[in-house]
């Protein structure tokens, strides 16, 4: 029933006071108010304490942390001092709708693992876009759809039971999957469930800014993802996961500007990707001829 279950907000936070105050005024707001929030702060040198000690409501909690420049370290603290029945995520320079935790809680009982679209603000520009960030559902078994298909959740929009996220042993610390251990840690969750429910509705702005890891390539952490999990599949599925990794590093070189975007990987999701890439890996391929 809405309002019974206690969900514990876990938020990173390193050195964005530009932010925070958007983030947690953000919850504050919320039409659900049965909520903690746990800020892990990597010890920031800005003025995110003293923006933090403005608010004085006691379901605000800070903790300090050196991560060594691990996000995944600071995720795992929060979720350890967490006292909720269900983890949302929400990083520290995102917001939510008024309606998000509701619209979550109002389906709990079909899920294990929620998530939805965002839309995108863009805040060198001050722009929110037009369009945002949609997931896709997942159909079962949707441990496979996710890892042939790639990542489609999006890390502020997830809400998650606790008691699943402690059965896989939370997010991996691993340095060499900075990036993308969120997306190792709902791999782990769907070899446990089938129960991940996509809201097919922008309940948050997803931000996009100088600071962020967005923009980078990041096909190697994403290989060390999903290396685990790549036994289990047929040598067909193995070369269409290899397509979807290979596709995430043309579309970060295409929206970037980047120079030497790769024909070759172009080529090779072309010829082994799934229907989804292969259309998008050949309009990647008309815009390296005609740009």
């Amino acid at each position: 029933m809405i309002g019974n279950c206690l969900i514990s907000i876990v938020v990173p936070s390193y050195n964005h006071g530009r932010f925070i105050s958007r983030m947690i005024d953000s919850v504050l707001a919320q039409s659900y108010s049965n909520w903690e929030m746990i800020i892990v702060d990597n010890h920031s040198d800005d003025d995110t304490d003293q923006i933090i000690k403005k608010y004085h409501d006691k379901r605000i909690k800070t903790i300090k942390i050196n991560n060594g420049g691990v996000i995944a370290a600071s995720r795992n603290r929060g979720i350890q001092e967490s006292k909720g029945e269900w983890i949302a995520f929400l990083d520290s320079d995102d917001v939510w709708f008024q309606h998000k935790l509701e619209r979550c809680m109002s389906i709990a009982d079909q899920a294990d693992l929620i998530y939805h679209d965002m839309k995108i603000y863009k805040a060198d520009e001050e722009l929110i876009l037009d369009y945002g960030l949609t997931s896709r559902k997942l159909s079962p078994p949707v441990f496979k759809d996710l890892l042939i298909g790639g990542n489609t959740l999006i890390n502020s929009s997830v809400v998650v039971r606790k008691l699943l996220l402690n059965q896989v042993g939370r997010l991996d610390e691993d340095n060499e999957m900075i990036t993308a251990e969120d997306y190792h840690l709902w791999l782990k969750i769907a070899q446990k469930t089938d129960r991940l429910v996509h809201i097919a509705d922008q309940l948050g702005i997803y931000t996009i800014h100088g600071q962020g890891l967005s923009q980078r390539d990041t096909t190697k952490q994403l290989r060390k993802a999903v290396a685990i999990f790549i036994p289990t599949l047929s040598k067909n599925e193995q070369k269409q996961v290899e397509s979807s990794i290979r596709y995430s590093g043309i579309r970060t070189a295409i929206h970037t500007k980047q120079s030497g975007t790769n024909m070759h990987d172009c080529l090779y999701c072309i010829l082994y990707g799934t229907f989804s890439i292969k259309i998008k890996a050949m309009y990647s391929l008309f815009q390296l001829f005609f740009k």
